[in-house]
Order: structure tokens, then C-alpha cells, then sequence
């Protein structure tokens, strides 16, 4: 499978852009965004950032221990194999100091065309709904940030992601979100957690 840039997009000196798979219209596709410390006088300043962009576009609802994986491969690809790979390139002494992940729909289709899009009809939500009290309504972005001590290790980044589905699952309004979260920590092969008497 190639590795190409983006049609279009700008190849420079501090701002580099590749894509693994397709354009995202169908399938899975994989693209990530470096942007390098710019010269003296812009506006991003010193502070290097990665950013993997993984578009999935599929007929079925994508289970949240998957998005979890993907989440964990990300922060483990912009954290720790990125960072190494562009050591020669980055200013002396820079570390790893915060990783955001953001699960989202996109409202645009890829061809220019708004559509209808809510996460409810990307993510299978079940785990996470209670029938003792009522579900929110996913309509608006769900994501969480994290400072990060350093490169994280696999299973240091597994911990960040399922600590960050337990957050974003409260955030957005579920009260029981220990089923999803206890699933996401299975599958990224991490210890189940005993869950406080009258907690979440």
C-alpha cells in the first residue's frame, strides 16, 4: 500500500502531510499531519504537533472498544513513534507534553456536500446507556485531552484512552458507563478496575 501525500495537499520544509489507504469516501484511510516549529514570527510558535486523522466510512455502527484501539494506536504512533522519527528535525530537549483524541461525524460527505451525520449513527452506544435514567443525545463532539509524561508505553497509552471513554461518556451525560469502559479495558488488554459502591 503507498504512501502518498493528499492531492492537493502542501508539502514544506515544517508542515508535512501523508495518507495510508483511501480518501476516507469508503473504507478506512489513515492520514497524518505534521506540522514542525516554524520560523520566527508565525503564529503556531515553538510547539511541534501530530496529528493522525483515521476516516472510517462503513454501513455498520463501529463498536467503541475498536474506536478505543484505534485511539490507543494513535496516541502511541503521535506520542512516542513520530516524536522518535523526527528527532533530528525537533529542537534539543522537546518532549511529548499533551495528546487530545476526539471521536467525531463529519458533516461533510468528502465531495464538498453537507449531509446529516450525528455519532449515534457511527458509534454503537448501547454499553453505555442505562435504562434507569435517560440517554443524552449525541449530537455534538465528544473528546478528551491528556498530559502525557513523556512517550507513553502501549499499555500506558491503552490507560490514557480508557481513562479518556470514562470521561467523555460521563461529559456527554451517561450515568453507567462501567459496561463500555469495562469492554474498552478488556479488549486493549488492560486489568479490570473495581468500581467504588455507588460509583460509575
Amino acid at each position: 500500500m503507498q504512501r502518498l501525500p493528499p492531492a492537493g495537499a502542501r508539502q514544506s520544509l515544517d508542515h508535512a502531510r501523508y495518507r495510508l489507504g483511501g480518501d476516507a469516501t469508503l473504507g478506512v484511510s489513515a492520514l497524518a499531519d505534521i506540522r514542525l516549529p516554524q520560523r520566527p514570527g508565525s503564529l503556531q510558535g515553538d510547539g511541534a504537533l501530530s496529528i493522525p486523522d483515521v476516516g472510517v466510512s462503513l454501513e455498520v455502527k463501529v463498536e467503541l472498544a475498536t474506536i478505543a484501539i484505534v485511539m490507543r494506536d494513535g496516541l502511541v504512533l503521535v506520542a512516542r513513534l513520530l516524536p522518535d522519527a523526527l528527532a533530528s528535525l525537533l529542537p534539543p530537549g522537546s518532549s511529548v507534553e499533551r495528546c487530545d483524541c476526539h471521536p467525531v461525524a463529519a458533516r461533510n460527505d468528502g465531495a464538498g456536500t453537507s449531509r446529516e451525520n450525528n455519532l449515534e449513527d457511527r458509534i454503537e452506544t448501547m454499553l453505555l446507556q442505562s435504562f434507569n435514567s435517560p440517554n443524552p443525545v449525541l449530537d455534538h463532539p465528544m473528546g478528551f485531552a491528556a498530559q502525557v509524561p513523556g512517550p507513553p508505553t502501549d499499555q500506558q497509552a491503552a490507560e490514557i484512552v480508557a481513562d479518556g471513554f470514562n470521561y467523555m461518556a460521563l461529559a456527554v451525560g451517561y450515568l453507567g458507563p462501567r459496561r463500555a469502559v469495562g469492554q474498552i479495558r478488556a479488549r486493549l488488554d488492560l486489568p479490570a478496575v473495581p468500581w467504588h459502591a455507588g460509583g460509575t
